[in-house]
């Protein structure tokens, strides 16, 4: 009778050490910096094969990390497609840098998407006597028919139909060249749209519509001229 008591307690004690084996193998096998806390994820028993043979971390691993190059490579073929999908492109006039109204204008050509490009965008080469800003553009921006003006000097600037009549202020108004203006004398105004075009020492050339410019250029030399600021 005490050898049949004997065998329950003995199966214990086997089954004891088995399953302390057991957890002992899962306890290493999850101390092993990342394989371990991929495999602390997985379900019990695969922890418990992976435990038992190490091997099986390291292709887990590897299968993750297929997965992301492809997630990465994915990701890039979508980036070349948005890419494509701009369509044609076009070489632009873009400034090379700064410009304020009345300077040179540099430029430098840069293939941009057709669907970037504003209308009147310059594509050619500067012509002999260069551009001028009509108004001012910062470095890297498309150039515009309506930004430049060809040649140098006021007449550069002076729209067409339009005459550049040099005058003295009194007072002077210190109206940068590119100004929009209006030309008074006498209390009256004798030209509603002007431009400064030009400044010399003391001599400011407006452009102003060629019916205007006599009477402009009578109130100057009478020393009777104002130049009206926009607001």
């Amino acid at each position: 009778m005490s050898h049949v008591r004997a065998l329950p307690s003995a199966a214990r004690r086997v089954t004891d050490r088995l399953a302390a084996r057991t957890l002992g193998g899962a306890s290493d096998g999850a101390s092993g910096g990342m394989s371990g806390a991929v495999v602390s994820k997985l379900p019990v028993a695969v922890r418990r094969g992976a435990a038992r043979h190490p091997w099986l971390q390291w292709v887990t691993i590897a299968v993750l990390g297929g997965g992301v190059a492809w997630s990465v490579q994915s990701h890039v073929a979508a980036v070349d497609a948005q890419r494509q999908a701009w369509g044609a492109t076009r070489v632009v006039a873009v400034a090379a840098r700064g410009a304020d109204v009345g300077e040179p204008v540099a430029v430098v050509g840069r293939e941009v998407p057709v669907a970037l490009v504003p209308d009147g965008a310059v594509s050619g080469a500067p012509p002999p006597g260069g551009w001028v800003a009509r108004q001012r553009l910062t470095a890297g921006e498309i150039v515009t028919g309506v930004d430049i003006a060809s040649g140098d000097g006021p007449w550069a600037l002076t729209p067409p139909g339009w005459l550049g009549v040099p005058v003295v202020e009194s007072p002077r108004s210190g109206a940068p060249v590119g100004t929009p203006v209006a030309v008074a004398s006498g209390g009256l105004v004798l030209s509603g749209e002007a431009l400064v075009v030009a400044r010399h020492d003391e001599v400011t050339v407006v452009a102003v519509p060629s019916q205007a410019a006599p009477g402009v250029a009578a109130a100057s030399n009478a020393g009777d001229l104002t130049l009206l600021l926009h607001p």
